[in-house]
């Protein structure tokens, strides 16, 4: 693959790789600090804590996959931040940047993206143009949006999905109203996301379901109860979608907004209470590497998650999701002035490698 800037991106990669594990950065939401006082269940996520990223457990010696390069497919999920206006109020300071974008994106090497925070509008819909224009010359691919098919009401965000139609067909569409968790089961009412499911099946042999969600943002009690409303429907997602089309393999990724309450819920905690739904619904959440993937008010948070079928064999059990951008980086010391916080994004992409091969 060609594309722009490619050596200062390997150069930054590779100091993702190799440096230095972060300790003492607290887990915050929305720029204001998480403290917690008096969580409403205690709970002991199995989870990565943001003040000391141990190591998670090693992979187990036996049953694991092991694919060569040439039959791992990639996929991913960005907040893109209000595209392309870069903010509620229109453009201004933080207009996206969509040449730079593209590269961040081609460098990924995605075949499918899940985007959150995009615009319908006239602006928005030339910007997503010029974005599949420039990935298609940078990745000699032909990539495709598919959207959650919401009215395109002024100041509406949608969730969609980027995917390359040359490493990848797309095979269905489904539209799951209750991860929105609205009050009632629409779930596009009250300016809420519903779930984007998209059944791939991708040149390699994989086919797939990828979820792409965006949960309600907030600490207070509405927004709190209708992301744990959300939570429950993965008890019936794998049911609902493989009714749609057939496969069980299930990955849902995207903006969970796991930021917890103002009654004294933590993020971390809220996190918990997500992986105990998940244990019972036969799904799991993957370790973040770094533990951050959105940046507010010069503080880190952990926002952006992906979570997979349990059963899931083209995937080890001791996989991860890998975080981009400068969250990756610098290792969450992001610097307020830095320019994809500027003209990007305020989250960082997330990344997780599968084995190619269709495995059930």
């Amino acid at each position: 693959m060609t594309m722009a800037n490619d050596d200062v991106i390997q150069r930054a990669m590779r100091r993702i790789l190799h440096a230095p594990v972060l300790a003492g950065l607290s887990l915050v939401a929305c720029g204001a600090r998480d403290e917690v006082t008096a969580p409403v269940a205690p709970v002991a996520p199995r989870v990565e804590t943001v003040t000391a990223s141990p190591t998670p457990p090693a992979a187990p010696p036996a049953t694991t996959v092991s694919a060569d390069a040439t039959s791992e497919v990639r996929i991913g999920t960005l907040n893109v931040r209000w595209f392309p206006d870069g903010d509620a109020r229109g453009p201004g300071d933080h207009t996206t940047d969509v040449d730079t974008l593209a590269a961040s994106i081609a460098q990924l090497d995605v075949a499918a993206l899940g985007v959150q925070e995009i615009l319908t509008h006239e602006r928005g819909l030339r910007a997503m143009d010029r974005l599949r224009t420039r990935l298609d010359a940078l990745t000699h691919g032909d990539w495709e949006i598919e959207l959650d098919g919401c009215p395109d009401d002024e100041g509406r965000q949608h969730v969609g999905l980027l995917y390359d139609a040359s490493r990848a067909e797309r095979l269905a569409v489904h539209r799951v109203d209750a991860l929105a968790g609205n009050e009632r089961g629409d779930g596009c009412s009250g300016y809420m996301r519903p779930g984007l499911g998209v059944a791939l099946r991708f040149t390699s042999g994989l086919d797939a379901w990828l979820v792409v969600v965006h949960l309600d943002s907030g600490t207070d009690d509405r927004a709190f109860e209708r992301r744990a409303r959300a939570y429950q429907a993965f008890d019936s997602l794998t049911s609902e979608l493989a009714r749609t089309h057939g496969d069980r393999d299930v990955i849902v990724l995207g903006d969970f907004n796991v930021m917890g309450s103002e009654r004294g819920v933590a993020g971390l905690d809220e996190i918990g209470q997500l992986e105990r739904v998940l244990d019972r619904a036969s799904f799991r959440r993957l370790w973040l590497e770094p533990g951050c993937t959105e940046i507010s008010g010069g503080r880190a948070s952990m926002l952006d998650q992906v979570v997979v079928s349990a059963s899931m064999d083209e995937l080890a059990p001791s996989a991860r999701a890998t975080v981009g951008g400068p969250c990756g980086r610098e290792r969450c010391r992001v610097r307020r002035d830095d320019p994809w916080l500027a003209h990007v994004s305020d989250h960082c992409p997330v990344t997780l490698t599968l084995d190619g091969r269709d495995l059930d």
